[in-house]
């Protein structure tokens, strides 16, 4: 098992809605009915807004046949573009989440989603897509890795597929402060100690990568896909949310 795999392994079993979005809300003893629905609801507002930024810019009302959620954690997001997709197929590194998502597909009665197991080759996904999605997952991903996914991604999407594809490029943050989390990536024991010092829960750090632009753009434009958009976000370190149509024929 990868370093990764551990790491998202160790959040499905012991706190994977807070894993998903880090607000002290959504740690394991906060949960409640009430906690769960706004976590599943801010997956649906999401979703709303992914639909609107496509509709308004590439396809008018797109409705997918066959979707791809890489990452998908435990179906926050999964479950909305399922109800919006023919079929959908969710993505993960770690057992644990897809087990947890798979039980909150059948508690919302949506009965169009397979699970599928992530290595670093997408492997396990087989067929084409007119719909490829992942939000705040590639960043997590050592870009020696990440970028073989991103594009083996693109190849499964269809002449005429969207994507809407996420990723972090930079950290704005102090110079010491980027030192600092640099280091607890390279030597975990520190982050560690660090965590014993303050007396935090004893978890493994989530990685943050940023990715260099140039080779996702050279990425896109070698598989055909010459419309695209981006929205920019800000979680902490900067991303892009790239929004795009897949089309061989589009030669400028």
């Amino acid at each position: 098992m990868s370093k990764i795999q551990k790491t998202w392994e160790h959040f499905g079993e012991e706190n994977p809605y807070f894993a998903v979005v880090t607000l002290d809300q959504f740690e394991k003893e906060n949960l409640s009915e009430d906690v769960l629905a706004e976590f599943f609801e801010s997956g649906s507002r999401y979703t709303e807004t992914v639909w609107k930024e496509i509709e308004t810019n590439l396809v008018s009302d797109f409705r997918p046949k066959r979707s791809l959620d890489f990452g998908c954690g435990v179906g926050r997001l999964s479950i909305p573009i399922a109800r919006r997709s023919g079929e959908l197929v969710a993505v993960d590194i770690s057992k644990r989440m897809l087990e947890e998502a798979e039980r909150n597909a059948v508690k919302a009665n949506v009965n169009n989603i397979s699970f599928v197991q992530s290595d670093d080759n997408i492997s396990r996904v087989s067929g084409k897509f007119d719909f490829i999605h992942s939000f705040i997952v590639i960043q997590h991903i050592d870009p020696s890795i990440g970028e073989t996914i991103f594009e083996k991604m693109i190849e499964k999407l269809e002449d005429g597929g969207i994507g809407a594809l996420h990723l972090t490029y930079d950290h704005p943050g102090k110079r010491s402060s980027v030192l600092k989390y640099n280091l607890y990536m390279k030597l975990p024991f520190v982050f560690s100690l660090r965590n014993l010092l303050l007396q935090k829960k004893q978890e493994p750090l989530i990685p943050v990568h940023t990715y260099d632009l140039n080779k996702i753009f050279r990425i896109l434009q070698r598989n055909g896909c010459h419309k695209c958009f981006v929205r920019f976000s800000d979680h902490g370190h900067w991303g892009i949310h790239l929004f795009f149509l897949k089309d061989h024929e589009i030669i400028f």
